[in-house]
């Protein structure tokens, strides 16, 4: 049954597929504020379906390291949340990423206020994991992570 104001009927509304690509968490709560149900989703990848290990990022890319203190806020007032937070490349030319923090993080083209992924989206990047992409047009990349917002860097590619 469902409580919506809508008057009951004999058929079965359609199945809804749920598709998260991050892990969150999550609240349902009826229309009195009472908890129904509080989860938390820690590995959205399809059940049986292992994430493709990243192949070692070309030589001589430039490296960025998520620093164990990134999934804090106070990062961002030192701009330490990526290390170092803009990097200067060639066309062609890669920057790998390297998570040393112990918490999940991804590299996500844009920010909240911008708009998120239009040029790149990385994969979950879990704790020791790396992630590299190459630039191969001239630009101003902004990049965040989409787990921690006040997470910002930039690539410049010449």
């Amino acid at each position: 049954t469902f409580a919506s104001g809508m008057p009951q009927s004999a058929t079965t509304p359609p199945r809804t597929q749920f598709v998260a690509d991050h892990p969150f968490m999550f609240l349902i709560q009826d229309r009195d504020g009472a908890m129904l149900f509080l989860g938390r989703l820690s590995e959205p990848e399809a059940p049986g379906k292992e994430p493709a290990p990243m192949e070692d990022p070309p030589a001589g890319a430039a490296r960025v390291e998520i620093p164990d203190t990134a999934k804090s806020p106070d990062c961002a007032d030192s701009d330490t949340c990526y290390v170092p937070a803009n990097v200067t490349i060639a066309a062609g030319e890669a920057v790998a990423w390297s998570n040393t923090d112990t918490a999940i993080h991804t590299v996500v083209s844009g920010n909240i206020d911008s708009g998120l992924g239009e040029y790149f989206k990385s994969p979950l990047i879990r704790p020791g994991e790396d992630y590299w992409l190459a630039f191969e047009e001239a630009g101003t990349y902004e990049y965040s992570c989409v787990l921690h917002p006040w997470m910002a860097g930039t690539v410049t590619v010449r």
